[in-house]
């Protein structure tokens, strides 16, 4: 299952994600909802690959259980697209961990943690503590 989710990041080929996953699937990102359904999960690959054209996504550890797995991914790409922000024209090389729930032979659940403050850092984007007045 983790060489067709590859596939699908890296070339867009969303067709197998109707095989794979289960009608109710959900999927959250660093502790926010992120895709609910396949349609939704869909949506969130084109999105990211609209603002990513040149995605890369690389698996570099994987662990089964009975109804489970755990990857440990990194993602690169350049943020030339459109997307939520305007292009920053600057690459992103990220790692992150998710853990894959199954159930009947489907894929029900994703959760996925990264560290996005390195991911915007990346892209230029600067943490700017508040001020006195707003204590």
């Amino acid at each position: 299952k983790a060489d067709k989710l590859v596939a699908a990041w890296n070339g867009g080929s969303l067709d197998v994600l109707d095989l794979l996953f289960d009608p109710g699937f959900v999927r959250t990102v660093n502790q926010s909802p992120d895709a609910n359904g396949v349609e939704g999960f869909k949506k969130a690959i084109t999105d990211f690959r609209t603002a990513y054209p040149d995605l890369k996504l690389t698996i570099h550890n994987e662990v089964y259980g009975e109804n489970a797995m755990a990857v440990r991914w990194v993602l690169t790409g350049t943020n030339t697209g459109p997307g939520d922000m305007p292009a920053t024209g600057k690459s992103i090389n990220i790692w992150g961990e998710s853990i894959i729930h199954i159930a009947n032979g489907k894929i029900t659940k994703e959760i996925v943690s990264y560290d996005e403050k390195s991911f915007f850092e990346q892209l230029g984007f600067t943490i700017t503590p508040p001020s006195e007045e707003m204590n």
